[in-house]
């Protein structure tokens, strides 16, 4: 079955890390943004290190049509509520830390 959307959906994953200040990774206020701005998503809790420490953080998978001007709004709005420096963001095979 074809999907006429499918061939304009890109591939977005982010790796957002434990808020900086709490040390947890707080979902419930990841889902909280993520709902305004995408109708689905999928994420999985994953551990990871930074600069030497251990680290959770939560891997959020979403296929999206929206551009990587708007994925950086929402980044930059996740930024803010979680209290990160930087995302890490893999964007149709494209790496960057907003």
């Amino acid at each position: 079955m074809e999907n006429s959307q499918e061939n304009n959906l890109n591939r977005l994953t982010m790796f957002i890390g434990a808020n900086n200040d709490t040390g947890n990774v707080e979902v419930a206020k990841v889902e909280s943004v993520l709902d305004k701005h995408f109708d689905g998503y999928n994420y999985l809790h994953s551990s990871g290190r930074w600069q030497g420490m251990n680290e959770k953080s939560l891997n959020v998978f979403i296929a999206t049509s929206e551009p990587i001007k708007k994925i950086k709004s929402v980044i930059q709005e996740l930024k803010k509520i979680l209290i990160q420096d930087s995302i890490m963001v893999e964007y149709n095979n494209e790496v960057y830390f907003l």
